[in-house]
């Protein structure tokens, strides 16, 4: 499903798309052209033009880097000499559906729109792993980083790759400070340090408690940081870079509804109130600067699926029931764990333990029908996403308790599994 310009302010279009077609039928429309297997309600990434990872490399192509796979239609919408790629944190496409697309509010705002879609994000579709590829332009099975909590063999441990310490630890940090290297399994080759051999400026706008982060420092490697208190700090700070430079590409990421969404639900009133907020402020850019110019891309690393208590599973406490032993407890994302197991004949009885409620699939299996992209070091990438993967079927949760704040799961809202809740975003070029 792709929308123009030309569609797009086209009165009739309009009409029939907010009015004649329902929210449902839409979205039930755009899950039929990305699912993997229709009885499994399973999203496959569209990896090679209509994923969340070509919006990166179409930047680069754009400044003169002819790299492969990249979004044509994107493409041909950047006409200006800066973009501006706000990354809304957890805005899905049933997120954007029910508050923004269709609402009369937004009608003038929306037929300034050049290009209009909606792409599949990373697998896992969590922020670490999406934001690594939007950040590189690679896709998982290139960089690497595979999920909130991640083995690494070469730390020793399962750690928390955003807050860079092992899963046990509570201060965070701790890997760096210990020595470990965190090149040893993220590369800085980002996108802003590839376009400086082009001669383009690079920014990147994130919350001010993120700028120390080893993460975020490896991720941002080429660009200026610039950190932010507010969401009127980021838009004003945008419109004053595109003010005074030539050729730039400005990163701005807003966090806000990925943190409502967990703790109130994805369709929740706070969540609603924040994105209204969000565009209120978009338009307000789009008044302040010179559109000729600049173009603004805006798009998400993943979305979020409503989940309850009820559909929480604990892995030790069914492993127990069915005498089962693994290797390395769950790690990566209660919507999609990976598992050591050691011994393949194993696989029958997880499935029979855990089938009705999770889809268990072979590691490498999913590695070779491509749900990571393209895979630079198989040893790498199969020594971080275990024997088997657990990913939720419906609304259903893995946990696995590393420490007693895990047993008290108050989340209202996740996201790293494979429904289209999770995976589908939009993107929207003004």
């Amino acid at each position: 499903m792709i929308f123009t310009n030309k569609d797009i302010i086209s009165n009739s279009f309009i009409f029939f798309i907010f009015f004649l077609h329902s929210i449902e039928m839409l979205y039930e429309e755009v899950i039929d052209e990305y699912l993997a297997k229709k009885e499994e309600d399973l999203i496959k990434p569209a990896y090679g033009e209509k994923s969340i990872v070509e919006i990166p490399r179409t930047f680069l192509y754009k400044f003169g880097n002819r790299i492969k796979n990249v979004n044509k239609s994107l493409l041909k919408s950047l006409k200006g000499e800066h973009i501006v790629f706000i990354l809304l944190d957890a805005v899905g496409f049933n997120i954007f559906l029910r508050f923004i697309f269709g609402k009369r509010k937004y009608f003038k705002m929306l037929q300034k729109v050049q290009y209009f879609d909606v792409l599949t994000s990373t697998v896992p579709s969590t922020t670490v792993t999406a934001l690594t590829s939007l950040y590189t332009a690679e896709y998982p099975g290139q960089h690497g980083i595979m999920g909130y909590k991640m083995y690494l063999a070469e730390a020793g441990s399962i750690i928390k790759v955003l807050s860079y310490s092992p899963t046990l630890c509570i201060q965070r940090e701790t890997l760096k400070d210990s020595g470990t290297d965190m090149n040893l399994f993220l590369n800085k080759s980002t996108i802003f340090s590839i376009l400086e051999d082009f001669g383009v400026s690079s920014y990147v706008l994130t919350y001010e408690g993120h700028l120390t982060s080893t993460f975020t420092q490896n991720i941002t490697y080429g660009a200026k940081v610039i950190g932010d208190i507010t969401l009127v700090d980021a838009i004003t700070l945008i419109s004053k870079i595109v003010n005074r430079n030539k050729a730039s590409l400005i990163y701005s990421y807003i966090g806000i509804i990925d943190a409502l969404s967990h703790k109130y639900g994805p369709f929740s009133i706070h969540v609603k109130y924040a994105l209204e907020l969000i565009f209120s402020l978009i338009q307000r850019l789009i008044d302040i600067v010179d559109m000729k110019k600049v173009n603004i891309v805006i798009s998400a690393d993943h979305g979020q699926l409503r989940v309850f208590k009820k559909n929480t599973y604990f892995f030790d406490k069914i492993c127990k029931r069915c005498n089962l032993n693994w290797l390395i407890p769950p790690f990566g994302e209660k919507r999609f764990s990976y598992i050591y197991i050691g011994d393949e004949s194993k696989i029958e009885k997880f499935e029979k333990c855990f089938g009705e409620s999770f889809n268990l699939f072979r590691s490498k299996d999913i590695a070779r029908k491509y749900f990571f992209g393209p895979i630079r070091n198989k040893k790498v990438l199969y020594g971080r996403i275990g024997d088997i993967i657990l990913s939720g079927k419906g609304n259903n949760l893995l946990i696995y308790p590393y420490k007693k704040d895990d047993l008290e799961m108050n989340l209202k809202g996740h996201h790293g599994g494979l429904s289209p809740d999770e995976m589908l975003v939009p993107i929207i070029v003004f």
